[in-house]
Formats: structure tokens, C-alpha cells, sequence
């Protein structure tokens, strides 16, 4: 839903109108292992899998019918959506040691396929301007095909340098090769599209650990990683052209740099054997690539709107995970996280107020004797350099606790806490922590009626107090939120906000058979 206001009257979204609803999802994988001990120091491995989704959903609200007539009913939206994934792939490891040293080398070659279709369900219009071109159902805005291929290369060595002394190193490369495809579409000033991007990136780990102490282990380690651009920010404007969206084929691949430095001890506590592990670590990440008009809203006064490589962030944080128990039926472990994170570079974001299709009007107000948001749009320029990167909790608390009563039965609680962040890149408006409780019920035993097989059931309760937080929280720009009956106002606050309710208390049932 949209807004704080409808969050708290309709959790449930029953009174607006989510940006997509009607959801129809079919998923499918199938996973193939191989496994051979060539010696007792030698190892073969080998994995193939498939996955598959076909996503059908509705999306975009109609506002506006083809005269201009304003519409709410919560069943009337505009664009269909026709999805389909199919991610294949395979991936060869061979583990062997000598002596000091342990050497693993791995290929991984991958092909998946995106096909994506949208068209207009109703006749419609984005304002109620007589001068606007109303759109036809049946318009097909979408009809694109994304190939993606991946070849990989990845070995890792491990070498004692002494008693105490273990160094680690690896080193991966992969080649990525997009291959985009778009059918000429109502209104594509591109007509058919055909276009080709391939991207080669290194990515390597240098670590040393030292054990020198009882029961202790002091580590370190550089790693760096990459995150090549997507067909969506590569090609933004050839998929939706309605849009005015620029494309940039020029995008470089992100760049992280990751420092850490940590200690896994094992000790007695209340007479009870446990372990500590907790690590400080801080991540670069260069060439951040993010929408000129936010993170979140590509669309979003597209008249101007391109994806860049203008950002840069910075994570700081510690992590720790401390593990005992109270007696043999009964274990526990606690995680804490703190987290900071921020933009070292972000200095061009345009906020939109108003209608962003309707006519700009530069950085100032919709002028005349009767202002209407509906028709026009504003752009307000942020620099958020040194802001925190939203929904990004600085803390989070994980404790969980286990109670064995026999080997065939376990009961187990958690308590999860994450604290309050920010929802937006402006550091505006906060997205509230919370706290939920779970409980889970496992039950596992060995059958007598098929040999080796382990039979296995659970029942699991999600946010057994029921207690309604949200799940998530984003804002990008001036919406059409509840609070203000679903019209623009010019301005951007918490009413704008993209908001995801939790259900409450949820039940999940499974079981399984493996042998």
C-alpha cells in the first residue's frame, strides 16, 4: 500500500491499491549432484540444475479511463505482465591435497533466459487532460527476450607456512554475455531492438589465520567482488519506450573491496562448552550504478531519467555469533550485527513531485489559479553524498533456542530484532524496527519400512504475537497515496512511501522423505 496512513487503516491493502497485485507463479527445480572419491586425497564433484518461473501478475492502478474520467476501483489496473525465467547451469570441482597443500579448481557455465511481455488491459489515460493521447487496450508496451551466458574459471590453493600458519588465496574470472532482444512495439521510436553487451571480471581473496592460542583463531582477509549492469539499466529506454527512458550501453561494472579481521574461540561458559566467532569488516563499493532520479523509480520523470555509474558506498560493521547450552536437551545461539552504511558518493538524485507524466515544470510549482498535481511535475535536485543507505538496520539481534526432549523431537524459539532505518535515499522518512517472536516444531526419525530413509515433519509459527510492523518501506517520490484520495499533492512525506505490511501470524506445515 501506499503511505503510513492506509498502512495503518488497511494492512491488508484492501482499501487502495498496490502498485501489482493478482500474482499467478509457477516455479520448478530440478537439481542433479555427482560425487566420487577418486583417492582418499582426491575428489571429483559435479552439479546440474534447472530452474524455471512462469509469473503472471497486474500492475500499474488505472487512474484515469480513456476520457479522462477519474477511476478506483481496486480491481481496475492498466498493464498485464507475462513472465518467464529458465536458469540452467553446471559446475565441475576437483579437491585434491599434498603434503602442506590443498588445491581445489572449478568450472561453472551458465544460460538463462528472460522473456518478458506487457501489454494495456483497459483503455486508459496517466491524467485527465484532454491534451494527453489516451492509450488503447491491447497495446502491447513490452516484448523483449534476454539471453545471459556465464563462463567462469575458479581455483583455490590453501598452505600451512607453518604450525600455526594457514594462507588461503583464490582467484575467479567470468565472463558474462548478455544478449537482449525487442520486438517493435506501439510507440517504440527504436523499432526492433538487437543488442549485445559482454562484460570479463576478476574477482580474488588473499587470507591468512593463525591458531597459535588454545582453542583460538585469529583471521584476516582481502577480498574484492563485482556486480556487472543489468539488461534493465543497460537498456532501460529500448524496454520501455512509452517512458523516455535513456539507455546507456556504457555502464562499467561495480567494484567492491571488502577488509576483515575476526576470531573464532572456543571456551567454557557456565560449565558448558561454547563457541565465539565475531569479525570487523569494512566494504568499498565503486562505480555504484543508481538511477539519476532514485534508486527505486526508474520511471520516475523519465524525461530525463539514466542509469550511471555515480555511486559510491561504504559498509562498516561487526558481527557476532556466540553459541552454548544449558544442559544437553537444551542449546541457544545469539547474533549481532551492527551495520554502517554510507553513500561516499551520490551527489545527483531528482526527487519528483506531481504527476511525473505530465508537463515539467523545471524546479518550481504548477502555476495557476487552481495548481493540479495530476497535470504537471517538479523535479527537486538532492545530493546524497554522505547520507545513510536505506533499509539498512545499524543493528540486528537473532537469538534462538533449542530444547531436545528426544532424538526424534525439537522445539524452537526465536526472537529477531532489527532497528529503525532509513526508507529513502534523501534520509527523510524512517522505516520503524521491530521485534517478532517465532516457534517451530521439528520431528525427525529413521523409518523401518524403507531402508536408510530419514523421515522428517515440522510446524512452523511466524510472528506468533501478531504484532503488524512493516516489512519493508521505500520512498522515491510524490505518489497518489490514500491520505490524499489518490491524487498528487505536490509534495513528498511519509504518505508517499511504498509500504509492505507484514500478515501477522503465519502457519507453515512441511514434511519430507529422504533417502
Amino acid at each position: 500500500m501506499t503511505g503510513v496512513t492506509q498502512a495503518a487503516l488497511d494492512p491488508r491493502g484492501t482499501l487502495g491499491r498496490d502498485y501489482a497485485r493478482h500474482f499467478d507463479v509457477d516455479l520448478e527445480r530440478v537439481n542433479l549432484t555427482y560425487s566420487n572419491d577418486l583417492s582418499e586425497r582426491t575428489n571429483l564433484l559435479a552439479l546440474a540444475y534447472q530452474y524455471r518461473d512462469h509469473t503472471q501478475f497486474w500492475s500499474a492502478p488505472q487512474r484515469f479511463s480513456s476520457t479522462g474520467a477519474p477511476i478506483s476501483s481496486p480491481d481496475a489496473y492498466t498493464t498485464f505482465n507475462d513472465y518467464h525465467q529458465t536458469q540452467r547451469g553446471v559446475k565441475s570441482e576437483l579437491r585434491t591435497t599434498t603434503g602442506p597443500m590443498a588445491w581445489m579448481g572449478g568450472v561453472e557455465f551458465k544460460r538463462n533466459e528472460y522473456l518478458n511481455q506487457t501489454h494495456a488491459m483497459v483503455g486508459y489515460r496517466n491524467s485527465p487532460s484532454p491534451m494527453e493521447r489516451p492509450t488503447a487496450a491491447g497495446t502491447v508496451f513490452t516484448d523483449d527476450r534476454t539471453g545471459e551466458s556465464v563462463q567462469a574459471l575458479y581455483g583455490e590453493g590453501q598452505w600451512r607456512l607453518a604450525t600455526d600458519w594457514t594462507l588461503t588465496g583464490n582467484l575467479r574470472h567470468d565472463r558474462i554475455e548478455l544478449d537482449y532482444d525487442a520486438k517493435p512495439v506501439s510507440g517504440n521510436r527504436n523499432s526492433a531492438i538487437a543488442e549485445r553487451k559482454t562484460f570479463d571480471a576478476d574477482s580474488a581473496r588473499l587470507g591468512l589465520s593463525w591458531s597459535g592460542l588454545a582453542n583460538t583463531v585469529l583471521f584476516g582477509n582481502i577480498s574484492t567482488g563485482f556486480r556487472a549492469p543489468t539488461v534493465d539499466q543497460l537498456y532501460r529506454g529500448s524496454q520501455n519506450p512509452s517512458g523516455s527512458v535513456a539507455n546507456n550501453p556504457d555502464l562499467k561494472t561495480e567494484q567492491a573491496t571488502n577488509f576483515e579481521v575476526g576470531m573464532r574461540k572456543t571456551f567454557t561458559l557456565l560449565d558448558r562448552e561454547a563457541s565465539l566467532q565475531t569479525a570487523v569488516f569494512q566494504i568499498d563499493r565503486k562505480d555504484f550504478i543508481l538511477d539519476t532520479n532514485g534508486q527505486y523509480s526508474n520511471g520516475n520523470a523519465a524525461n530525463i531519467a539514466r542509469y550511471e555509474n555515480i555511486g559510491g558506498a561504504r559498509s562498516r560493521g561487526l558481527e557476532l555469533a556466540l553459541q552454548s547450552s544449558i544442559s544437553p536437551a537444551w542449546s541457544w545461539d545469539l547474533a549481532y550485527t551492527y551495520l554502517d552504511s554510507t553513500f561516499t558518493q551520490y551527489d545527483q538524485f531528482l526527487l519528483a513531485q506531481g504527476n511525473p507524466r505530465g508537463t515539467l515544470v523545471g524546479t518550481g510549482a504548477c502555476t495557476g489559479p487552481n495548481p493540479n498535481w495530476n497535470n504537471c511535475y517538479q523535479l527537486v535536485p538532492y545530493n546524497n553524498t554522505g547520507n545513510k543507505v536505506p533499509r539498512v538496520p545499524p543493528h540486528a539481534v537473532n537469538l534462538r533456542t533449542s530444547w531436545k526432549p528426544d532424538q526424534a523431537w525439537k522445539l524452537s524459539t526465536e526472537l529477531d530484532y532489527r532497528a529503525t532505518a532509513w526508507a529513502d535515499e534523501i534520509n527523510q522518512e524512517k522505516w520503524p524496527g521491530r521485534t517478532v517472536f517465532n516457534l517451530m516444531v521439528d520431528y525427525r526419525r529413521k523409518t523401518t519400512w524403507l531402508s536408510g530413509a530419514t523421515l522428517s515433519a515440522f510446524v512452523r509459527v511466524d510472528n506468533v504475537f501478531d504484532k503488524r510492523h512493516y516489512t519493508i518501506a521505500r520512498g522515491t517520490n510524490d505518489a497518489q497515496s490514500y491520505a490524499t484520495n489518490f491524487q498528487y499533492d505536490g509534495r513528498y512525506n511519509a504518505e508517499d512511501m511504498s509500504i509492505t505490511v507484514d500478515p501477522g501470524r503465519v502457519w507453515r506445515v512441511g514434511m519430507a522423505l529422504r533417502f
